[in-house]
Formats: structure tokens, sequence, C-alpha cells
């Protein structure tokens, strides 16, 4: 024992270390999941994972036996010229995995790999950064896929059904598409639009408002000039409040529903767009 510590005195530099005055290092026999085995015999709890390399614990049973396994097959080879089954199997994962979460084309996913280093994470923002240039040029496409999405809130007394289409089956069943369809009909649920934008909102209504408004800003004394610009303004509020568009998004305050739909279509890569949607409340009529 004095041996060994007298040769790690001699011999080694540890990192992080007063060499000078830190007590001698505890020698490191073996190791059991998260226990450390001394050479004298004393149990040490590795609370560090032996500084995050051991996070599923020492000596872990499978993962010896697969690096047991590999090491027989194929310990190494330099990809220049060459490959193996592991890393194209690994690559695979991640592409597919990638497609999944954004549905991206597969090369596009390759690439925010690439640039990310293997980042899962951060592959799916490149992916959204990328794409929001693209977005508004991919708002002309044809929509004829997609899903029916059926919310119930709490209690059962308030319901939306949504149809929001894509480009392709592919994306209709990835989870971004579905996270969509739901955040939708939370936000109809809870917004009570009664139309998708200002082109789908009853015309006749709209000029009704409008009639409201005038009479409202006349009774108030207003002039003409001024009355004509309160009209404006109170419009503009009633599309913010009655087109789903243009509702202040519910979960981020600093959006409107447009600017998410534009996101997940950066992100997902397809064109998306409403349809259609119904709210159904105990003791209200539908207005759309």
């Amino acid at each position: 024992m004095r041996f060994l510590h007298q040769q790690d005195k001699n011999l080694i530099w540890h990192p992080y270390t007063q060499h000078l005055v830190e007590p001698q290092p505890l020698v490191i026999e073996r190791a059991k999941d998260a226990i450390l085995y001394t050479t004298d015999g004393k149990e040490v709890l590795d609370l560090i994972s032996s500084w995050w390399t051991t996070t599923h614990g020492h000596s872990h049973k499978k993962l010896n036996q697969v690096l047991i396994d590999q090491a027989e097959k194929l310990d190494h080879v330099m990809f220049a010229g060459f490959s193996h089954r592991p890393a194209i199997q690994l690559a695979t994962k991640l592409v597919k995995t990638l497609r999944e979460k954004t549905g991206a084309g597969m090369m596009d996913c390759k690439k925010a790999l690439v640039d990310s280093n293997g980042d899962l994470n951060k592959a799916v923002d490149n992916l959204r950064k990328s794409g929001i240039a693209k977005a508004e040029k991919k708002g002309t496409r044809d929509t004829k896929e997609g899903l029916v999405y059926s919310y119930i809130h709490a209690g059962g007394r308030l319901g939306v059904l949504l149809e929001l289409n894509c480009e392709t089956d592919f994306v209709a069943k990835t989870e971004g598409f579905k996270e969509l369809a739901h955040n939708l009909s939370m936000q109809i649920a809870a917004g009570s639009p009664i139309s998708i934008d200002k082109d789908t909102l009853d015309g006749k209504l709209v000029e009704r408002e409008k009639e409201i408004y005038t009479e409202q800003a006349r009774a108030e004394g207003k002039p003409e000039k001024i009355i004509e610009k309160m009209v404006e303004g109170r419009l503009m509020k009633f599309f913010q409040e009655s087109c789903l568009l243009e509702q202040t998004y519910i979960k981020d305050s600093d959006k409107k529903v447009n600017d998410v739909i534009k996101e997940t279509i950066a992100t997902l890569g397809e064109n998306i767009s409403i349809s259609r949607f119904s709210r159904f409340a105990i003791g209200e009529s539908s207005l759309i």
C-alpha cells in the first residue's frame, strides 16, 4: 500500500489538486454500480460518476458485454476509405430520429447533425432556424394531407374539432405536427375565435361591427376625421380577438398564432394550413 502511494506521489500529476497540501489520493482497486472499492477495503460512494463519465454506473454488465463483443469483432478502423456496421447503424438511427421529430429531408437532417456535432437537440434547433426563411415560400404549396384533431377540455363541457393540413402523410404522423394540432385546439377552446383569418370572416359581420363602432364614436362627439381612425383601430382589435391566426398565442404572449404555425412550417419543412374548426360548449351556439 505504501509503495503504491509513494509511486503515485513520485510519478503522477493529479488535476485540480494542491499537491503540497492535499492528502494522499485513494487508490481504487475496483468499482461496481456507484461504489468505489479502495485497495485497503474501504467503500466510497461515487456521487459525481467519476466526473460524469459513468452515468450508468461502474461495471455495468450489459455495457461491458457490448464492449467485449465489439472488441472481439473489430476494435478500430479509420474512416478514410473504410466504414463499419456500428457507425452506419448509429448514423441511421440519428437521422431517423431527427426526421421523426422534424419531418425534414434525409440530407437536411444529415447536415444538421454534422453542423451540431451529433447533438440531436441542437440539430432540431438548426433545422428550425434554417427553415424560418423558407416558410413564406412554402405557403403557396398544396396541403392535401393532415388530420382531424379532437380536443375535450377538462370537465367535458368544452370541445374542439380541428382539420389541420400539410403536404404529406409522413409529416402528418410526426409528433411535431400532432403537437401543433393539440396547441391550436387549446387556443380555439380558450380564445373562442369565429374565423380562421380576416379573409374567412363574414363580410356582413365586419360591416355590422364597423357601423357599431362608427355610431359609438359619433355618440362620443368625435370629429369625422378622428372617427375613421378610431373605427380602424377598433376593427383591428376585433380581428385580433375574432380571427384565430391573429390571436395572441396562449402559450407565449409575444407571438401570434400565425407565428407559431410559421415556426412549425420551418421546422417540419412543409406548408401547413387550417381548413376548418368547430368549437362546442355546453349552452353556447357554434359560430363556425
